[in-house]
């Protein structure tokens, strides 16, 4: 939906809930990296609510506002019309990334990781609808799965992960790798975990015309059904059909430290980035929630 137009005033063609969604976002993002730890009780539950949210719906948007600014490309005006604002604006975004990162060191700054996310939706914006929302939806699957199953692989089972590239990486060859394997699977904000949200945003662009205010009214009640689903499916694996039970079994052997805390789950995935541990005989049972 768009902002009212009255007399006299030239329409900017930005859409207000966008830009609204995409602001409360920011706010979360803000409030995770400098404000008060995270509690379940208390005011703390609104940082609790932003952990790990937050970037996940700035993500979305991300990929659908690529779809937005490419509906104004001109699809003949060749390689360079299409590929170099793309190529300009991922090298812009990687390098403030890694000198802000290296500035503050231990803020986890996502910009370097859109870069590579604008990157690899590249290839996917030319696919038909129907196979981008399968491709979407398939993604929103298997990316934490390969996150889950391939950190082992890499030597990141209960720990290491979470971190972001910085100036210093690019010294070396081994440093180049690190950022390569970050970047894609192990960091903060890895490709691995988040490229989804992306494909999801563009797919949700595609499908959605949300200059309608019923075509907005009607995401807002699939979203809401959506997030009810998947609580409540995490709340029933969990309580009903055990799952908890066998990640306190996981956590005292893999995560003994966290073994007293009041809630041994959340101690454990407070200190996740980007992917839960891989440390579960199933995926299914050491799998809750991406915390970023």
């Amino acid at each position: 939906m768009r902002r009212a137009s009255g007399p006299g005033h030239v329409d900017s063609g930005r859409l207000a809930g966008v830009d609204a969604v995409r602001g409360l976002a920011v706010l979360g993002m803000f409030a995770v990296h400098v404000g008060p730890g995270a509690r379940p009780e208390g005011a703390g539950f609104l940082i609790v609510a932003a952990d790990g949210r937050a970037p996940a719906l700035f993500t979305l948007l991300a990929g659908f506002s690529l779809v937005l600014a490419q509906r104004d490309r001109d699809p003949a005006g060749g390689w360079t019309r299409r590929y170099r604002p793309l190529l300009i604006r991922s090298a812009i975004l990687a390098l403030l990334g890694v000198f802000l990162a290296s500035l503050w060191p231990g803020i986890l700054v996502i910009l370097a990781f859109f870069a590579v996310y604008f990157l690899a939706a590249e290839p996917f914006s030319r696919l038909a609808t129907p196979l981008l929302a399968a491709v979407a939806a398939l993604s929103v699957v298997a990316g934490p799965l390969l996150s889950f199953l391939l950190g082992p692989v890499f030597g990141y089972g209960t720990s290491g992960r979470g971190l972001v590239p910085e100036a210093a990486d690019f010294t070396s060859w081994a440093g180049l790798g690190r950022v390569l394997c970050e970047l894609l699977l192990t960091g903060a904000y890895p490709l691995a975990t988040y490229f989804p949200y992306v494909l999801a945003g563009m797919a949700l662009a595609r499908l959605c015309d949300v200059r309608e205010r019923a075509v907005a009214g009607r995401m807002a009640v699939w979203g809401t059904a959506a997030a009810v689903a998947g609580y409540g499916s995490a709340w029933l694996a969990a309580h009903v059909f055990g799952s908890r039970g066998r990640l306190l079994d996981a956590i005292a052997v893999h995560h003994p430290q966290a073994a007293a805390a009041a809630d041994p789950v959340r101690e454990v995935l407070r200190g996740q980035y980007g992917a839960v541990p891989s440390t579960s005989a199933s995926p299914g049972a050491g799998r809750l929630h991406p915390s970023a």
